[in-house]
């Protein structure tokens, strides 16, 4: 009995491959900063191509700093392409990626 349900795990690399093959040209825009003086937003946009290859090549560095499997790396930083890119990067590659917020005070992070 065939049904909807997908026959592999929904995991964060399934979600990366599916947007560098079906969505390859879309844009994806990441607001960088707000300026409140101007009311102006700075934004990036890259395409999901770009998104994967630079999680790729995150990924590589990673690996060449020794991080494997089961190992944790923390990110300290705003919501933006680089964090996506991490957010991508790390999870497919094994690893586990612990986000740390940034509002927080030293001695609360440490």
């Amino acid at each position: 009995m065939k049904s909807t349900m997908q026959d592999y795990p929904l995991t964060v690399t399934a979600i990366l491959r599916r947007g560098e093959s079906v969505y390859h040209d879309s844009k994806v825009t990441t607001v960088d900063t707000y300026d409140a003086a101007s009311g102006a937003l700075a934004t990036h946009t890259a395409t999901y191509a770009q998104l994967g290859e630079n999680a790729a090549r995150l990924a590589g560095a990673l690996r060449r700093l020794g991080i494997d499997g089961d190992q944790r790396v923390a990110t300290f930083c705003w919501n933006h392409q680089e964090h996506l890119e991490a957010y991508l990067a790390i999870p497919s590659m094994g690893a586990v990626m612990h986000t740390l917020n940034i509002r927080l005070f030293p001695e609360q992070l440490t």
